[in-house]
């Protein structure tokens, strides 16, 4: 009788162990999709008040609506100072800003702490997102 209650407490423990670890793996893999996420409608907000930086003078004197073009330098500035809004800098692992004419493009790629990172503090994640003007 004694060897079979070590064995149910060997087992006990055992699964114990193993419904800890599975915990510990999925509350990291949430957090890492939240994270995704959040960053994923930052980019895409950040694209968006990009293009509201139009270029005036290409606006005033444009005869036509489709040769009226971003300005370069306010939609970066726009673009920076809105991610350094939501994103601590130091969690920024790359920021690219591309503008062409009337379409701005944002890549960002961001440290995702993880809750439960044992050995590994953590991990890498990336968005991208893109929004061109509409002017009517």
């Amino acid at each position: 009788m004694k060897e079979e209650r070590g064995t149910v407490l060997i087992i006990f423990v055992g699964m114990l162990a193993a419904f800890i670890a599975t915990f510990i793996c999925a509350f990291n893999i949430y957090s890492v999709i939240r994270d995704q996420q959040d960053l994923r409608n930052i980019v895409d907000q950040a694209a968006l008040s990009g293009t509201n930086q139009i270029d005036l003078n290409s606006y005033y004197n444009s005869q036509l609506i489709e040769n009226i073009n971003l300005n370069p330098s306010q939609v970066e500035n726009q673009v920076r100072k809105f991610i350094m809004s939501m994103i601590k800098e130091q969690e920024i692992l790359n920021l690219n800003i591309s503008i062409i004419r009337d379409e701005v493009s944002v890549t960002i790629e961001k440290k995702s702490k993880l809750p439960f990172g044992i050995g590994l503090n953590y991990v890498t994640v990336s968005a991208v997102a893109s929004a061109k003007l509409q002017v009517s």
